[in-house]
């Protein structure tokens, strides 16, 4: 277990002793890396649609940047860690971000799902998304450059791998903090149901079971799932693609923040209708084993300025229903105080909630908001009325008792 730690410290970074050379060391921080054994093999990826990459002096000339990459969550909409493997991978080069997609950290893999459930566990507060580049041959000299062309993209490399802290936290397993041997395996007990209760959370139905070797040692990391629960994602996967495809109907997926957790859940549109305008259109929201259903009109100022789809907004919208905790299914009357939730224009959202709406549409498109008061329909008082009529001075002698014999 020691020369295995002492491999995962150097191995992710690709640091060494300070007395090798930096090409030798950083080629054998890979070379050490791909060799581990599989049970402690560090998880470090983070795809979000995986690009396979050739291994060629050609491809090596046109490393792929980093911002072209799409992101991708690490727990699938059916909870599981599945990422799409190109077939035939034999290495990737990954990155890892946080709820508000800030990057964390990069690394290297062998085995992309065994990397991102490994992150998973060792970070559940700042491993959400990811981006992969797949390689299908394992050549070391590659994959540093193309992490280092990543850092000069970035302007520095992330906390994840500047930091020796954060990089510990990112390469090693979870120390629970415990001084003497007696209490680290309870420790060790007390954080594991931490973290797997943080996993749960998040939405992810795997099972987490913690490595006893490293629990007697008052360390937490997870051994990782084997074939079965990889062939049950793939057919929740395949399941849910039926069923879209059946209905004919586009099923998309975004995040929202539930009580500072960032949740996944999924949109169909069963209808779309376009009008002069824009779009009028009935959605089903699934979140959290409930379905309900949404007729949302949005104009075409939230989303061609932006260079959006008319989607994007919508769940924006239905990210903040969530992140309130609205009910999502209102009957009968509704009272002054109550959002119409189940059949809203986009602009009435951002005019009941403009902070929220904004912090909503920035987090799912990435775009800031521009004020839309300029669109809105206004009521504005341009004459006194009421309460002021009532002075004197205002209202004049033919209404104070003047001009009518003193009455």
């Amino acid at each position: 277990l020691k020369q295995h730690h002492e491999q995962a410290s150097a191995c992710s970074l690709g640091l060494g002793a300070r007395c090798v050379p930096q090409q030798q060391q950083q080629e054998q921080a890979v070379q050490g890396f791909m060799q581990r054994q599989p049970r402690y093999r560090i998880r470090s990826s983070t795809v979000c649609a995986a690009a396979a990459v050739e291994s060629s002096p050609a491809a090596a000339a046109a490393l792929p940047k980093l911002s072209d990459l799409p992101l991708q969550a690490i727990i699938n909409p059916q909870g599981f860690v599945s990422p799409d493997v190109v077939p035939g991978t034999s290495a990737a080069v990954f990155s890892v971000y946080d709820e508000q997609q800030k990057l964390q950290y990069i690394g290297f893999s062998k085995d992309l799902r065994a990397s991102l459930r490994t992150v998973l566990g060792r970070r559940p507060d700042k491993a959400f998304y990811f981006k992969a580049v797949q390689m299908p041959v394992l050549d070391q000299e590659h994959m540093l450059a193309l992490r280092q062309a990543w850092f000069d993209e970035c302007g520095a490399p992330p906390s994840g791998n500047k930091l020796a802290l954060e990089r510990k936290a990112w390469q090693s397993a979870v120390d629970a903090g415990a001084i003497s041997a007696r209490a680290k395996p309870a420790a060790a007990a007390d954080k594991a149901r931490e973290l797997q209760a943080a996993i749960k959370a998040r939405g992810c139905v795997e099972e987490f079971t913690p490595d006893p070797d490293l629990m007697a040692e008052g360390q937490v990391d997870f051994l990782q799932s084997g074939d079965a629960v990889e062939q049950q994602a793939a057919a929740a996967a395949s399941k849910a693609a039926t069923v879209a495809a059946n209905n004919g109907r586009p099923v998309r997926t975004a995040t929202a923040v539930v009580d500072g957790q960032a949740k996944q859940f999924s949109v169909e549109y069963t209808g779309r209708y376009p009008t002069k305008g824009g779009f009028f259109m009935d959605v089903k929201l699934s979140f959290d084993h409930m379905d309900t259903k949404h007729r949302v009109i949005i104009g075409k100022s939230y989303y061609e300025p932006y260079g959006l789809l008319p989607e994007q907004p919508i769940e924006a919208a239905l990210a903040l229903i969530l992140h309130l905790k609205m009910p999502r299914h209102r009957d009968g009357m509704l009272g002054t105080a109550d959002f119409p939730v189940n059949y809203f224009t986009i602009s009435e959202m951002e005019q009941w909630f403009p902070d929220d709406f904004g912090a909503s549409f920035l987090h799912t498109t990435g775009k800031e908001l521009v004020d839309g008061q300029d669109f809105f329909w206004r009521m504005n008082k341009i004459h006194d009325y009421g309460g002021k009529l009532e002075d004197p001075k205002t209202l004049g002698s033919a209404m104070t008792g003047s001009g009518m014999g003193g009455y």
